[in-house]
């Protein structure tokens, strides 16, 4: 009972300013992940009353504790057992780039050491050119403008255009191989949706994603950046893989099954009886 009271703001709705601490949101205290809508900050437990009465810099720092704040308003989520990730979910359409976010993006121009990448955030992303898993300076890909690419997102700040990487910490297979988790996106079709939309596709285990791999193979890279590639066997299927997931956003998943049986039974679709 204790340990579901602590976790009373999971699935609440919170604004611009609100502060808590991670044992109040997770019932744990020790190391958490925030992703987008949070930043770091302090709770003073005792303000001083006047500047004149105040304590010296070491007492302040004793009773300082640190806390989350909260810079968007939304419903707060988290996932992750250990350990837990904290992030404010929004239907919003504008993205704004966050560490560690997986994003698509499109080469818009080249210099010797970087690529300019458009991730349809407020500024574009520098990619290195050595940036992708096993490149050196003789071997590595030769990227025009508008080509896309699956990458992720390695600092970011207000003060600074997003730095981007291709290189995965936990999946080290060679852009050659063409294996590689993050690399150049060939062929398929690029198209946009809701940000939050595609924050909810990128879950493990999503149910929408794993209904639809019933009924033909396909290829699918989610940037949340709210933009998706996606390829399947031919043109047609392709585009109605698309078509499926924009329309299926504010669907539940009944409806969801119904649009797809329809969808697939009208172009003939085996399985779809």
């Amino acid at each position: 009972m204790a340990h579901s009271e602590k976790r009373k703001h999971i699935g609440r709705v919170v604004f611009p300013g609100d502060t808590f601490t991670v044992e109040q949101v997770t019932g744990r205290i020790g190391k958490t992940r925030i992703g987008i809508g949070l930043n770091p900050s302090v709770i003073y437990k005792h303000a001083p009353s006047s500047i004149h009465a105040s304590s010296s810099e070491e007492k302040q720092e004793k009773e300082a504790e640190e806390a989350i704040l909260v810079t968007r308003a939304g419903v707060l989520q988290s996932r992750y057992a250990n350990p837990p990730k904290l992030w404010v979910a929004n239907r919003q359409r504008r993205y704004i780039p966050f560490a560690e976010d997986r994003v698509i993006g499109v080469i818009i121009r080249r210099t010797a050491m970087y690529y300019h990448v458009d991730i349809n955030g407020p500024c574009d992303g520098l990619l290195g050119v050595l940036e992708f898993e096993g490149a050196t300076k003789r071997n590595k890909p030769d990227l025009q403008s508008g080509d896309v690419v699956f990458c992720r997102v390695v600092i970011c700040n207000a003060d600074m255009q997003p730095i981007l990487s291709c290189k995965s910490p936990a999946f080290n297979k060679s852009w050659v191989s063409g294996e590689a988790l993050f690399m150049q996106l060939k062929k398929g079709y690029v198209f946009e949706c809701a940000v939050n939309w595609c924050h909810r596709l990128n879950r493990i285990h999503e149910p929408h994603l794993k209904y639809l791999a019933q009924y033909f193979p396909f290829e699918l890279a989610i940037g949340v950046n709210g933009r998706v590639w996606c390829q399947a066997m031919n043109t047609t299927y392709t585009l109605l893989l698309s078509n499926i997931i924009k329309n299926g956003e504010y669907l539940n998943m009944k409806q969801f099954q119904i649009m797809v049986h329809s969808l697939l039974k009208q172009y003939g679709v085996s399985g779809a009886q």
